[in-house]
C-alpha cells in the first residue's frame, strides 16, 4: 500500500525569495521582509463532498488520505501540524509546554478551507475588549494575561454532513376541549354547588412522513477545548468557504482532527434525529402531540473535511488553566475566567447596604407624614 509522505511546504516571496505567510482579510501571502503581496491563485472550482459510506468502507487503504507529522500535547491531548524547524511551542488551549515528539497519523485530506478574516492586531484587540467586561475577575488578571504572547491562528478541524432524509411515524394528536362540571367550593364558611368549564383533551390515532434535506451540518472534530466554548462556535459562513490549498495554512498551525468521520457523523445523526422530531410534531399538528413510534432513514450521506480560522490562547493564573478564541472570520470572542471571591461579596454587601438605605428612607417618609 503506497503512501504519500508529507512534507513542508515552503511559499518564497516572488520578489525576494524570503518564506511567506498568509495575509488574514486578503487572497493574497505577505512577504514580512520586503512587504511584497504575493497573490494566490484562486482555484474556481467547487468544493468536492465525499460520498460517506464508501468512504468509510475504504478508510484502511490510502485513497484520500496522507501521512502527516504531528506533535500532540500531553496535558489536553491537541495534535498540531508545527511550522518547519519548530521543535518545541506552547499549546494554545492548555499553556501547557509542548516538544516536538514527532508522530505519524493517517488523515483525510480537507476538502475546503476558510481563510482567516481578522488580522492579529484586530483579534488582540477584540479580547482586550472582552477582559474589560470582566466585572468580577481578580484584580491581578489583566495585568498577568497582557504580559503574555499574542493569540496564536489556529486552523481548527470540521466535518459538514449532507443527507437527503425521511421519517416514518406513528403517534397521537390533542385537542383541547372544554365540558362543564359541577364542583363543590365553599364561600364564606357555607358550601356552595357551582358550575365551571373544564379543559380536557380528545386524543387522536395519526401516521404520516415527513423529509428534510440537511446542508453543512457543521461538527467539530476536536475536543481540545471545553464543551461550554465549543458550542458558541457556530456562527460561521461557510459560503466563504474555498477548495483547500496549503497556501492559506501558511504562518499559522493546523489542528488535526480527533474524531473521524464515523464519529462526526454520530454526532450529526442526533441533531437530523432531534430536528425530524420536531419536523413530525409539526406534522402531527393539534394542541398536544406525541410520538409513539418512529423510523428513520438517511440516504444519499455526503461529507467533507473543512479547516475554520480561530486565534487562540491559553493562560495559566494560579495553578489553573484558562482558555479562550476569537473567531477568526467573525472576530466574536469566547473564553474562560476566573471569579475573585472578594468582588462578589463585596457587591452583594453594597446590594444590601443600598437594599437596607432605601428601607430606611421610607420608614422615616412614613412616619414624618
Amino acid at each position: 500500500m503506497s503512501e504519500r509522505k508529507a512534507t513542508w511546504e515552503q511559499f518564497p516571496c516572488e520578489q525576494c525569495g524570503a518564506s511567506l505567510h498568509y495575509s488574514p482579510g486578503q487572497s493574497a501571502l505577505l512577504c514580512n521582509y520586503c512587504g511584497h503581496t504575493n497573490p494566490v491563485a484562486e482555484i474556481d472550482l467547487s468544493i468536492p463532498e465525499l460520498d460517506y459510506r464508501a468512504t468509510i468502507q475504504r478508510l484502511a487503504e490510502s485513497e484520500n488520505q496522507s501521512t502527516v507529522l504531528s506533535v500532540q500535547c500531553s496535558e489536553c491531548g491537541a495534535s498540531f501540524h508545527l511550522a518547519a524547524g519548530t521543535h518545541a511551542d506552547v499549546c494554545e488551549f492548555c499553556g501547557s509546554g509542548i516538544v516536538a515528539e514527532t508522530e505519524k497519523h493517517r488523515q483525510l485530506e480537507p476538502q475546503g478551507v476558510l481563510p482567516f478574516q481578522i488580522t492579529q492586531a484586530a483579534a488582540d484587540n477584540a479580547f482586550r475588549d472582552w477582559l474589560k467586561r470582566l466585572w468580577f475577575a481578580p484584580g491581578k488578571l489583566k495585568s498577568h494575561v497582557r504580559g503574555k504572547r499574542k493569540l496564536t491562528g489556529i486552523y481548527q478541524p470540521y466535518w459538514t454532513f449532507d443527507s437527503n432524509s425521511e421519517a416514518a411515524y406513528q403517534g397521537e394528536r390533542g385537542t383541547y376541549y372544554q365540558v362543564p362540571e359541577r364542583v363543590v367550593v365553599y364561600v364564606n364558611g357555607r358550601r356552595q354547588v357551582r358550575t365551571q368549564m373544564v379543559t380536557k383533551v380528545r386524543w387522536q390515532r395519526v401516521s404520516g412522513r415527513v423529509r428534510r434535506t440537511f446542508d453543512d451540518v457543521l461538527i467539530l472534530a476536536s475536543h481540545s477545548l471545553p464543551e461550554k466554548i465549543t458550542r458558541k462556535l457556530r456562527s460561521w459562513n461557510l459560503k466563504a468557504l474555498k477548495r483547500y490549498q496549503t497556501a492559506y495554512l501558511s504562518g499559522f498551525k493546523s489542528e488535526m482532527y480527533q474524531g473521524g468521520p464515523e464519529d462526526g457523523f454520530a454526532e450529526a445523526h442526533q441533531i437530523m434525529e432531534h430536528t425530524l422530531r420536531n419536523d413530525i410534531v409539526h406534522d402531527i399538528g393539534g394542541d398536544l402531540q406525541r410520538i409513539t413510534h418512529m423510523r428513520s432513514w438517511h440516504d444519499n450521506i455526503r461529507f467533507k473535511h473543512i479547516l475554520l480560522p480561530i486565534w487562540a490562547a491559553a493562560y495559566k493564573f494560579r495553578g489553573k488553566s484558562y482558555r479562550f478564541i476569537v473567531n477568526g472570520q467573525t472576530g466574536e470572542v469566547q473564553g474562560e475566567r476566573p471569579y475573585s471571591i472578594w468582588k462578589i461579596m463585596l457587591a452583594v454587601l453594597a446590594v444590601i447596604l443600598l437594599a437596607l438605605l432605601f428601607f430606611a428612607a421610607a420608614e422615616n417618609y412614613t412616619a414624618y407624614y
